[in-house]
């Protein structure tokens, strides 16, 4: 069974900035028009991202690794069960993160 925070988010944001943000992993501002990655997740009744530099997620934000313990985990893109030593990605922003099976 999904966490409750997983249970909360939507998925993974990747956008334009329409206006000007922050990232969340450099903390230096995000400039309108620049591309940009973020997590959406839903605090209350209010859904809210989490963005980052599309640089920035890329080399911070993304790892790969096996899973290592026996509780399970949902994937956000197939909703399929990742086991015990899946290899899987996992995109963390902040407090927010999103499990995904390759």
């Amino acid at each position: 069974q999904a966490t409750d925070a997983e249970d909360r988010q939507r998925g993974i944001l990747v956008e334009l900035a329409w206006r000007k943000s922050n990232c969340h992993c450099c903390k230096l501002p995000i400039e309108k028009g620049a591309a940009r990655c973020g997590l959406e997740m839903n605090w209350g009744r209010i859904w809210k991202a989490r963005w980052c530099h599309a640089q920035c997620f890329l080399s911070n934000c993304t790892r790969f690794s096996r899973y290592p313990n026996s509780r399970k985990l949902i994937c956000r893109g197939s909703g399929r069960t990742i086991s015990k030593g899946d290899l899987f990605v996992r995109f963390s922003i902040g407090d927010a993160s999103s499990n995904w099976l390759p």
